[in-house]
């Protein structure tokens, strides 16, 4: 795939899917660099021969794929279509979605597509499924009367989303919560939840109490392959991070926008209920969190191996049963997690994520709380943590 996904056109590059669709792993991306860095340094431009160049319908390979793999209900669906209450607004960023929902659900009157024309640019944004480049969705529903409504935003290369409902945002670290809720509750289908350990934990506690495993993984959606495999046992039934990106049981191993609208349909078709709605039951039942994040540069000299190992002594100091002062509290770690940097997650539910940019002099909080008032807090003891103070 020749692309520069979300980034500016300027970063241009090439991404590699094996033949099961799948993200790539270091073990297969290496050789390429390393192949493709060798021939760069005799490299000489040359007259290609002409090619023969065969068209083919991705979008009705990929429909089959859906109705054959028989996760989503298209049927549940269908009647909420043929219902007529309900505006679905899609917005594509002029991204590689356009006319993808309007073919699969075939067209239906009631869903408005915004942002379809060509640029290359797209529009001079960052074309990120963020809550500012949601405004052009919340506009049009804020100002809908329908019964049932339900936006989203997609990614231009069609891997992340984000949802509206005419109340409120929901994120994957939301949405991600509410599918696997769906997924175990009503559709009683049996396997494991895979996620990054930077998402949200809302989900943990929801499937501990439901007495099912959770996969906690570095961040990389490549890291969910063991569960999405054909072959997986046990299977994921929902995997998702924390940057928009789901998928789930028995679809692609790479993240897939379109499954993420689809299967938010069918949880509205099946339940009758708006996101919102679902969401707000499952804060009634397990409290809510509060997810953030943030960061902070340091010096240029720590990047590498020098800011991991500075990010990894934050272990020692939140072992289980010690600690932490966060604001005006005392609060006890549970358990600590050194998957992808370090997580501390204390007695109450609520975390930090401290992890080293492998790229860049930044280090990288996330951090979640069962109350709102703490987010500040949280930040600044992680950040104490990391300084030695």
């Amino acid at each position: 795939n020749m692309t520069p996904s979300h980034n500016p056109s300027n970063y241009a590059g090439i991404k590699f899917n094996p033949v099961d669709g799948g993200p790539a792993g270091p073990e297969i991306t290496s050789v390429i660099t390393r192949l493709s860095n060798e021939m760069m340094k005799d490299f000489q431009r040359e007259d290609l021969e002409s090619v023969e160049v065969k068209k083919i319908d991705s979008v009705a390979i990929y429909n089959e794929f859906l109705h054959k793999q028989g996760t989503i209900q298209f049927a549940r669906i269908q009647k909420l279509l043929d219902e007529g209450r309900l505006t679905l607004v899609c917005d594509h960023v002029h991204g590689a979605t356009r006319g993808r929902p309007n073919a699969i659900l075939g067209n239906p009157q009631c869903l408005l597509c915004l942002r379809t024309e060509d640029d290359p640019l797209f529009g001079g944004i960052a074309p990120e499924p963020s809550s500012k480049n949601l405004e052009g969705v919340k506009r049009i529903l804020d100002q809908s009367k329908s019964w049932y409504r339900l936006g989203c935003i997609f990614d231009p290369d069609g891997d992340r989303v984000r949802f509206y409902d005419g109340s409120r945002e929901i994120d994957m670290n939301r949405f991600g919560a509410i599918a696997f809720h769906y997924m175990v509750t009503w559709r009683k289908e049996k396997g494991v939840v895979a996620k990054s350990v930077a998402t949200s934990n809302f989900v943990n506690v929801i499937a501990n109490k439901l007495g099912v495993p959770v996969m906690e993984t570095p961040v990389g959606f490549k890291n969910f392959r063991p569960w999405l495999s054909r072959t997986a046992n046990p299977k994921g039934l929902i995997a998702f991070e924390e940057s928009d990106g789901i998928s789930g049981l028995n679809n692609t191993l790479e993240k897939d926008a379109q499954f993420g609208l689809l299967l938010a349909l069918e949880i509205m078709a099946t339940t009758g209920k708006n996101l919102g709605e679902y969401l707000d039951d499952l804060y009634k039942e397990f409290g809510k969190f509060y997810p953030s994040r943030a960061g902070f540069e340091v010096d240029k000299s720590l990047v590498g191996a020098p800011l991991a190992a500075q990010v990894m002594a934050v272990a020692d100091k939140a072992k289980a049963g010690a600690q932490v002062k966060v604001g005006d509290k005392e609060k006890t770690v549970r358990e600590l997690l050194t998957v992808d940097g370090v997580k501390i997650i204390f007695e109450d539910d609520s975390w930090m994520l401290i992890r080293p940019s492998g790229t860049e002099p930044k280090v990288r909080i996330y951090t979640e709380c069962r109350e709102e008032t703490e987010k500040d807090a949280m930040f600044e003891a992680a950040k104490s943590l990391f300084f030695n103070k």
